[in-house]
């Protein structure tokens, strides 16, 4: 069987929930079959490190999939503005007054700037902020607007990253819509907004995705992977009775009061 995991795994920002630390473990139980669908691709960790012959991401956050066609398209153009705000970036003496500054241009003046600078400023900001999360207030029309986390080191904001990244997502089709209205194509993997168990009773249509509904139609469909954390409530084994279910035990870092132990849950249907 052919490697569906690059090694090493490339990545372009940080982002709360990713699967960087998954991908590894999930390639023994991934098909072997021609095409790959991302519903939720977020940061598009998983899309860019799988080797099927055709890819297709997809996610609602139009910013962050504008700033991959980006890259894609006019490397040259991101890249360069990229080299130029790092540089000033790891130079500058009060790196978060500096943060704070490109967001205000990225999340409000950005129509001063050409959309290859866009896409360069939004690479670094999400590079630096506070636990990888995506935000937007008011004061940034809906915009990213995610707080100063810290400044990381020459390596994190290294150009040859950016460009590794590129590499790997060259032919990759992203799409900016909702999941409903994405083809299936191939194997088919979803990663969508986790159900919450802070909600009483437990939120079934977190980030404005119904999780029985979508259950429903990747059954429906037969070859995919669904993601998840085990809430312990039985939904899983009750939503997927037929399918093979995989439980890993994993540590979430990302939250204020520290590291998170979750029992991480990958849903195969072949």
């Amino acid at each position: 069987m052919r490697t569906l995991i690059a090694n090493p795994i490339v990545t372009a920002l940080p982002w709360a929930g990713g699967k960087k630390k998954l991908l590894k473990k999930y390639e023994p139980l991934l098909p072997d079959t021609f095409g790959f669908t991302d519903l939720f691709a977020g940061s598009g960790v998983v899309v860019a490190n799988v080797n099927y012959r055709t890819r297709i991401a997809n996610d609602i956050n139009v910013e962050l999939m504008n700033a991959f066609r980006q890259l894609q398209s006019n490397s040259k153009e991101v890249l360069s503005h990229y080299k130029n705000l790092s540089e000033k970036f790891l130079k500058a003496e009060d790196p978060k007054g500096w943060y704070q500054w490109l967001l205000k241009e990225y999340a409000v003046n950005y129509e001063n700037y050409s959309p290859s600078w866009e896409a360069a400023a939004l690479f670094l900001l999400t590079q630096s902020n506070f636990g990888g999360i995506w935000t937007t207030t008011k004061w940034s029309n809906g915009r990213y607007a995610t707080p100063f986390g810290i400044r990381k080191s020459a390596k994190t904001h290294s150009v040859e990253r950016l460009v590794d990244f590129k590499n790997a997502i060259q032919d990759v089709q992203f799409m900016s819509t909702d999941w409903n209205l994405v083809p299936f194509t191939g194997f088919v993997f979803a990663d969508p907004p986790y159900r919450s168990a802070y909600g009483n009773p437990i939120d079934y249509k977190s980030g404005g995705v119904d999780h029985d509904q979508l259950a429903d139609k990747l059954k429906d469909y037969g070859l995919f992977a669904y993601c998840a954390t085990d809430l312990g409530d039985g939904w899983l084994q009750d939503t997927f009775p037929e399918q093979e279910i995989h439980y890993f035990e994993y540590t979430h870092t990302a939250k204020r009061s520290g590291a998170d132990k979750v029992t991480e849950v990958l849903v195969l249907g072949k």
